[in-house]
């Protein structure tokens, strides 16, 4: 049984009772308000989807690291460097919105915002972004997925200014499938995503991402989609999974009691 549930904890009791094998992929980031509760089934198999993921919380029993693939097949690509600046996701303090709306404002640029505006982010939202939404910063909302793979498509490129370690960042390589380079700061998988100075840039600083993303065109955004295609499609992904049942049904891999 393949648990993908989210929050993935919620699947623990019946995973540690069953008879039949189990496997969780982590989806759910690790933090002090359920920390415990991996720790409490720690024997369970989980497949972790970064390496960064599996360091920040030792001690579980954890399979080989299986990154995410995409259908690359399916994301349009071009030659040609478009002209503005692209944000996608959420609207958040932990995704770094108000770091993007910095460095567009610095560099004068044009940024889209394609990201959706949660409840929970409404306060953070009303004191850091709405206030700047003029000129050349335009928020369009959440997006289909066909509006977003066209606004990646012709982005300069794609701005990942994020403050947390998040665990995997699928926008990070459905950009580079799209043939544009990402700039980010360096936590959670981004390192692990990205090839520094080859399909975009890592930073630690906003001044950092500003001074990268003048750097943009020593970017070869051929190299962004080919390091897509070979690293992150579906079908290494989906036999990296198979390889792991069949280790698991032959008793390769156990659960711990």
């Amino acid at each position: 049984i393949h648990n993908h549930a989210y929050p993935d904890y919620f699947a623990f009791p019946a995973a540690y009772s069953s008879k039949t094998p189990t496997i969780t992929t982590l989806h759910t980031p690790f933090g002090i308000e359920n920390s415990k509760l991996f720790e409490a089934y720690k024997g369970l198999c989980f497949t972790p989807i970064s390496n960064s993921q599996r360091r920040s919380l030792a001690g579980l029993n954890y399979t080989n690291t299986i990154y995410h693939g995409i259908p690359v097949e399916k994301f349009p690509y071009k030659k040609s460097v478009g002209k503005y600046l692209i944000y996608v996701g959420r609207i958040a303090l932990i995704k770094g919105t108000h770091y993007a709306i910095d460095v567009a404002e610095a560099l004068g640029m044009e940024l889209i915002i394609a990201a959706k505006l949660e409840a929970l982010e409404v306060d953070f939202f009303n004191r850091y972004i709405g206030s700047r939404l003029k000129g050349k910063i335009r928020w369009i909302g959440e997006v289909t997925d066909d509006e977003r793979n066209q606004l990646l498509v012709n982005a300069f490129c794609l701005l990942h200014p994020i403050t947390w370690d998040d665990p995997f960042g699928l926008t990070l390589i459905e950009s580079m499938a799209c043939g544009t380079p990402v700039v980010a700061f360096n936590k959670g998988s981004s390192a692990e995503i990205i090839v520094n100075k080859k399909t975009g840039y890592i930073v630690k600083t906003t001044a950092e991402m500003i001074r990268a993303v003048n750097k943009i065109g020593e970017i070869s955004r051929k190299d962004c989609r080919l390091h897509v295609e070979k690293n992150f499609n579906l079908k290494k992904m989906v036999d990296a999974y198979e390889d792991l049942y069949y280790k698991i049904v032959d008793g390769k891999i156990t659960q711990r009691k």
